[in-house]
């Protein structure tokens, strides 16, 4: 059978490490001589990620190995996280999905939802992941406040990166086991192989597809 993408992670169990990377563009320009600074925030935001997986005999290490090759370099996608374990620490977890609050446009640092469960404290924390879209479409975006559902279980919060694409009214806000779009940064795999049954140094990077 052949193989679709995007590609699954093999197991996250193997995932010794995950080194994740913000990735923005800010300009700052200063007055010669004022001093006076100037900002203009660019569209462009990324997530980056590294990924160590242990010390694997030669079968489970294979697995991984073909699958790093089936991506032909930067050409193929993975549905990448950006924790191991995937998951977040709010209550949100406990319930269903949420939805969209509202049409969301392209270029939104925050998001509203609604059909959460009514006046809970810690729905979302800090730091969680949450994705939105699906397929091809999935992104990955980080809660940057603790949220709280009011009474009619909505809430409104800020995200980063901003919204890369407008999203319906009631389009689902993933909170359960979120992926996001990735590819590698090169065309280039490298695996180290021991003496022994052991293949060792198998580490490879990748950036969120824009």
């Amino acid at each position: 059978m052949a193989i679709t993408f995007p590609r699954t992670l093999p197991n996250l169990s193997d995932i010794q490490q995950v080194m994740t990377r913000q990735k923005t563009l800010v300009s700052v320009s200063e007055g010669l001589f004022s001093g006076v600074q100037q900002l203009q925030k660019q569209p462009f935001q990324r997530w980056e990620i590294e990924y160590t997986v242990i010390p694997l005999n030669r079968e489970d290490m294979d697995v991984w190995w073909s699958w790093l090759v089936s991506l032909n370099g930067r050409e193929k996608t993975f549905y990448g996280v950006l924790q191991a374990p995937n998951e977040i620490k709010g209550l949100a977890k406990n319930y269903s999905n949420p939805q969209l609050n509202g049409i969301h446009a392209a270029r939104l640092g925050s998001l509203s939802i609604d059909t959460g469960p009514s006046g809970i404290t810690g729905y979302l924390k800090e730091g969680d992941f949450i994705q939105l879209g699906s397929t091809t479409e999935s992104r990955l975006h980080m809660v940057l406040e603790d949220v709280a559902t009011n009474g009619s279980g909505q809430a409104t919060f800020d995200i980063w990166p901003d919204t890369q694409a407008s999203y319906s009214d009631n389009a689902t806000v993933t909170v359960s086991s979120p992926k996001g779009l990735f590819r590698l940064m090169q065309n280039t795999v490298e695996i180290i192989q021991d003496g022994s049954n052991t293949r060792k140094g198998l580490r490879f990077g990748a950036a969120g597809v824009i």
